[in-house]
């Protein structure tokens, strides 16, 4: 019976959702054995929540599951970043702050 429980495989259910990518360092995990995630925002795009389970564990950027028993479930959720102004003689305040922001944005300076 011991020996059947350590000759099984586990996977896990993965869920990326748009603006990045998720990468394990295998594709199954035998029991008690650690499998190890990599969380990769596309740019443009940061980690919101990882949720493993149905349990949130925060933004994260690698999570290993640890002694593996079963098998789990991971989603992922990215969020746009919003624009993140470079210039220090440009403020929100300026009448033309949204054209300097449309202009970078777009690629067009």
């Amino acid at each position: 019976m011991i020996m059947d429980m350590m000759s099984q495989k586990f996977t896990t259910d993965l869920t990326a959702g748009e603006g990045g990518t998720v990468t394990a360092d295998r594709t199954s995990v035998r029991y008690n054995q650690n499998i190890t995630y990599t969380i990769t925002p596309d740019e443009g795009y940061a980690v919101a929540d990882v949720i493993v389970d149905g349990k949130s564990i925060g933004a994260v950027s690698e999570y290993t599951l640890k002694n593996v028993r079963k098998n789990h479930t991971i989603e992922v959720v990215f969020e746009k970043i919003g624009w993140q102004n470079p210039f220090t003689d440009v403020s929100v305040e300026d009448r033309f702050y949204e054209d300097v922001q449309y202009v970078c944005e777009n690629g067009l300076m």
